[in-house]
Parts: C-alpha cells; sequence; structure tokens
C-alpha cells in the first residue's frame, strides 16, 4: 500500500451508485464520515479501511461491515470476490459492467492503474460495485445468523490489522539487495552446472521429469492431477544418487527466495523520514479454515531460518518483539481429543514432544536426542494432518516400517487421539446427503466443508481453524489492553510486535500474558511466549547463521 494510490471513492447503496474523483472529494469524505452514524458495508474492508486510515480517515469499528468476510463464512471453499459472489447469489445479469470494461481494457490497453477516472465503463462500473455489496451482504446477512460470534470476532480483528498495515515493517534494503545479487549469482552457476548434464528449465515440471527418467530415476510419486511429481521431497531422495537432482532443487530454492522475497522487497519499499517501510498485506481469511494468508511479499511461505528473516529489522530505538503460542495445534488435540496424559504433561511444563519421544522409546526425558524429539514432532503434526505412514516416513526420513511402529506405539499410548480422529471423520460422513458436502465445526461454530473421499482433511480442519480463531482473538484481547499500537504483523499463529527500547521487556511479558487462554477446554491452557530481539526478525534463531548476511548491515 505505500506506492498505491485512492482514485475514487464509491458510495451508493442497494439502488444507488457514485464514483467520485478522491482527491477532489476527500475533504468531504473527511466531513461525512464522522457525521454519519449507521452502518457501512464493504467488499474487503481491511483494504479499504487502511487506505482511508493511512490519510487520516477511519471508520468507528462499529459501522463496518465486511460481504467479503460473510462469503467466507457462507461458504469459505469457493471465490470471495464480489463479482464472483453477487453474480452467483444475485444473478449472471451483474456480470455486464465487468465485461464491458474489460473490452475497454482490451481495446485501449489500459488497467485499472492507467484508465481514466471519467471514462464512462469504468465510472460505471465502479459505481455499480456499490449497489452488487449492497445488494449481495443483504443477502448474505441472514444465511450467517449461525456464524455470527466469527464474524463479530473477524471484524474486530480486522481493525487490529488495520493500523498494523498502515504503519509497516522496516527492511534492511542493502541486505535485500546484497542477497538478491548473491542468489542471482548462485542460480547463473547452477544453471551452468544443471545444462552441463542436461539443457533443461529447471523450473519446468515435465522437463525436469523427463531429464530425471533418461538419468535412470524411477519417479512413482503423483500430483493431484495425476502428473508424476519431482516436488521437494521427490528431489531430495534423489540427490545422493542423482546429482541433477540436487543441483535442480537448489536452483529451485535460490530462485523461490528471489523472485518471492527480495525482490519483492526491493519492489515494494517505501522511504518515510529515512526508514526504508513495507506493508505486508494480510488476508484475514486467506484459507478454507479462517486461517490468515500474507501476500506483499507472502510471508505465510517464509522458509525456516535466517535468510529472509533477516531482512525485517526494528526501527532505531526499538527493539521487535516475537510472541508465539506454544505448540498451540498439539495442544488444541490434547484438549479437543481430551487426551489425559498430554493434558497432564503440559499442566506440568513439559517439552511435550520430549516427553512423547521418552514415552515412546520408554526412556528417561534427559535420554532423549535431537533425532528422538523431532521423530515425535512429526508424528504429531501426522496426527493432525492424518497423514498415512508413508508420508509420516518421508517426511520424518526414515523407512516405512520404522515409521509403522513408531505409530503404532504411539496409538498404543495415547488411544484417545485416534478416537478424535475417528470421531471427526465419522461426524463429517454423517452429514454427507446426497450430493452436498459434509462439513466440521471450529470451537466457534464456523462450518468447514470436506469434499466426498477426503473427510480425513476435517481433522486438521477442526484443529487448524480453531487454532487460527484462538489466535485472532489474542490480537484482539491485546488491541483491547492498549497493545495495538506495538502489533506489526501476524504470520500464522506468530505476532511480531515493536516496541521502543526502554519498554520492550515490559511489553514483551504483558503480550504473553494477554495471550494467553485457558477458555478453550477444561484443564487446557494455551500458553505463549515472546522475546525481544537484538534487531532482526530472524534473530529468533540465536546463533544460527545466515549464508546469505555478507556484510550487509542496517
Amino acid at each position: 500500500m505505500g506506492r498505491d494510490r485512492i482514485r475514487l471513492v464509491q458510495l451508493g447503496d442497494r439502488a444507488r451508485g457514485f464514483a467520485l474523483p478522491y482527491p477532489e472529494w476527500k475533504g468531504v469524505l473527511e466531513e461525512l464520515v464522522p457525521a454519519y452514524a449507521g452502518n457501512i458495508v464493504l467488499w474487503n474492508a481491511l483494504f479499504d479501511l487502511k487506505f482511508l486510515a493511512r490519510d487520516g480517515i477511519k471508520i468507528p469499528q462499529r459501522w463496518v461491515h465486511d460481504g467479503m468476510i460473510m462469503a467466507h463464512l457462507h461458504d469459505p471453499v469457493r471465490s470471495v470476490a464480489l463479482k464472483q459472489v453477487g453474480p452467483r447469489l444475485l444473478g449472471s445479469q451483474w456480470r455486464a459492467g465487468q465485461s464491458a470494461l474489460k473490452d475497454v481494457f482490451r481495446s485501449a490497453g489500459w488497467d485499472f492503474d492507467t484508465v481514466p477516472v471519467d471514462h464512462p465503463a469504468y465510472w460505471q462500473y465502479s459505481a455499480l460495485d456499490t449497489v452488487l455489496t449492497a445488494r449481495t451482504a443483504e443477502e448474505l446477512w441472514p444465511r450467517i445468523a449461525p456464524y455470527r460470534e466469527p464474524y463479530e470476532l473477524e471484524m474486530a480483528f480486522i481493525h487490529v490489522l488495520r493500523d498494523a498495515e498502515v504503519t509497516g515493517m522496516v527492511i534492511d534494503l542493502p541486505y535485500c539487495r546484497s542477497a538478491s545479487a548473491q542468489l542471482q549469482a548462485r542460480a547463473a552457476v547452477l544453471k551452468l552446472q544443471i545444462d552441463g548434464i542436461s539443457p533443461i528449465n529447471p523450473l519446468s515440471e515435465s522437463q525436469v521429469v523427463s531429464a530425471l527418467q533418461v538419468q535412470g530415476a524411477v519417479l512413482t510419486k503423483r500430483t493431484e492431477k495425476g502428473n508424476l511429481s519431482v516436488d521437494d521431497d521427490v528431489l531430495k531422495s534423489l540427490g545422493e544418487a542423482f546429482p541433477l537432482a540436487g543441483l535442480i532443487l537448489e536452483y529451485r530454492r535460490a530462485s523461490y527466495l528471489l523472485s518471492n522475497f527480495f525482490v519483492k522487497l526491493d519492489a515494494l519499499s517505501t522511504d518515510h523520514g529515512g526508514h526504508v517501510t513495507v506493508h505486508p498485506s494480510t488476508h484475514p481469511v486467506g484459507a478454507r479454515t479462517g486461517r490468515t494468508s500474507v501476500t506483499e511479499p507472502p510471508l505465510q511461505t517464509v522458509p525456516r531460518g535466517r535468510a529472509v528473516r533477516d531482512a525485517f529489522v526494528a526501527r532505531p530505538g526499538h527493539r521487535l518483539i516475537l510472541a508465539d503460542y506454544d505448540g498451540m495445534e498439539m495442544r488444541f488435540m490434547a484438549g479437543d481429543a481430551r487426551c489425559h496424559a498430554m493434558l497432564e504433561a503440559f499442566a506440568r511444563g513439559e517439552d511435550v514432544h520430549t516427553w512423547v519421544a521418552s514415552q515412546v522409546h520408554d526412556i528417561a526425558a534427559g535420554e532423549v536426542t535431537r533425532g528422538m524429539r523431532e521423530l515425535a514432532k512429526n508424528a504429531a503434526f501426522a496426527k493432525i494432518y492424518c497423514a498415512g505412514v508413508e508420508k509420516f516416513a518421508t517426511t520424518a526420513g526414515i523407512g516405512v516400517q520404522v515409521a509403522s511402529d513408531f505409530l503404532s506405539r504411539y496409538d498404543e499410548l495415547f488411544p484417545e487421539v485416534s478416537a478424535w480422529q475417528g470421531k471427526i471423520v465419522s461426524e463429517v460422513s454423517s452429514r454427507r446427503s446426497g450430493k452436498s458436502w459434509g462439513y466440521v465445526e471450529t470451537t466457534l461454530g464456523r462450518h468447514l466443508p470436506c469434499e466426498p473421499g477426503e473427510e480425513y482433511k476435517a481433522v486438521n480442519y477442526r484443529d487448524q481453524g480453531s487454532c487460527a480463531e484462538i489466535a485472532k482473538a489474542a490480537a484482539v484481547r491485546l488491541a483491547n489492553a492498549g497493545l495495538g499500537d506495538y502489533f506489526r504483523l501476524f504470520v500464522h499463529d506468530e505476532l511480531i510486535c515493536e516496541a521502543p527500547e526502554e519498554v520492550a521487556a515490559e511489553v514483551a511479558m504483558e503480550v504473553a500474558t494477554t495471550m494467553e487462554d485457558s477458555t478453550v477446554f477444561e484443564g487446557l491452557t494455551f500458553t505463549a511466549s515472546a522475546a525481544v530481539m537484538p534487531l532482526r526478525w530472524g534473530d529468533k534463531y540465536g546463533a544460527e547463521p545466515n549464508p546469505l548476511m555478507n556484510g550487509a548491515q542496517p
């Protein structure tokens, strides 16, 4: 949002729409908003609210409604774009304005940034948006009556995100540019090495499949579309026997970091008072489960380690605070399954993965190795995702028989977990009727549909969707406790805050305390930890080296 500008302000109701040039009418809007006392329905409210807030115009939370959130709660599977939802509910005639504008774009070579604001097709399209929003929201409102609690949570959460996105995050631009140069150089070297074996495009799935088969690799894993897969797991497994696979994997990783993060960070940065700032865009319901996603750049896919996180730094005189729930998804599994042994371990303050490993191997916790702990952690997520033995074996890097034996022992020790999985899958199946899909409920009661034949995914949907609600509620509590001004970014279950260094330790303690939640399950507390970083987001990894840190300092 840093470099974007508002071109039009659109106002209307279910019968009339107006599109006004924003620069000329901004003053009127500044007077109109505080004087208006009534419901305002937006579509993707966060987008509108943050741009208005940037210009000093804030709409009170109590008046704001969001048709996009309504659409997601009503149908979390299909697109929530206004031009998809509106015609789906009101009739295909509502696509007419969109078609006319596309014709103008094609003939004149314009897009939304370059089309003249007074062009009739653009004007009509923009004005009718408000009418379509009003009518679609009116149609959706009674349909989401069962979901009022999650709806109110989402609306409160949007206002927390608005202020964070306006403030933005500071980046170390010299580091970003140094990292880009290193990644470009490394990718060029890797491409030469790949071409020396087989001249292919390493990013082309079909070319990689053909090249590896020529080398003698046997490929069996397939994608959802039925094509042979050469994903990271496959390339990793082939790496020792086929050097080409390892080179392709490394090339992909370098290209991914470069194109998805460092190039975008440079392009998105703005200079405000000497600070190079980016304003990541959060999608409040970026997934079916209601979990958020972050774009520009896509931080919900940020890889583990320092490489990308070291690009984000605190403002001068400030410190970043990283707050995260402790084993959130596993705690939810234990609480929802009423697995008493796990609940007791959490209550004692055990590192639960170490404790599980000690139980499976029948040894003292002090004898558990790092590898044993990692295996127990992988097993827990295999349960949450209902992964089969083979997937668990691949993820954990162990043989299928070892994986099978481990999961059998896990089920023997914690039978409530398997019973929990079976109960959820059975409930979803029982809710199917004819061609309709079954669904699973989150703890707040939102319905998450599951495709026929994929009811096993409901286990993860319930866990992940409920955890998303718990984390969003925590962000709202932080704002209500007066800590909202410190909030900067929300990535999955991690909350990133920023505070003046003289109060950072105190703020971190308050954030962790406020996030704590004992209301979801009896006998279980979702605890949180918050730590003050010396400078960078990547400092959470302590002494772990950053291969891209080549002397660039902010």
